[in-house]
């Protein structure tokens, strides 16, 4: 495996190891699953947007991953973003 410098795809999908493992409460099994966007692990109280947003920011080819402003165009993160402002608990 050659390793490369980071770059902010890098971010990207450490953000999705994160998100993944908030609803999943483990890591995904990166040789499989994440491959063929299947995440068994996670629970099916979760919407399809969420799943779907996680198995983006963990696409194996960084090209295939979204880019940062591209998340904030994301419905689920918009949807999120206007609830928290409306509810008071978004931190301004």
């Amino acid at each position: 495996m050659k390793l490369k410098p980071a770059q902010y795809k890098s971010d990207v999908y450490a953000l999705g190891l994160i998100l993944h493992f908030m609803m999943a409460k483990t890591l995904p099994d990166i040789d499989d699953h994440v491959e063929i966007g299947e995440f068994t692990l996670i629970p099916d109280h979760y919407s399809s947007h969420l799943y779907e947003l996680c198995a983006k920011l963990l696409k194996i080819k960084p090209t295939d991953r979204p880019m940062v402003r591209e998340l904030f165009g994301q419905d689920i993160i918009i949807q999120t973003i206007c609830k928290m402002l409306e509810s008071g608990k978004f931190p301004r």
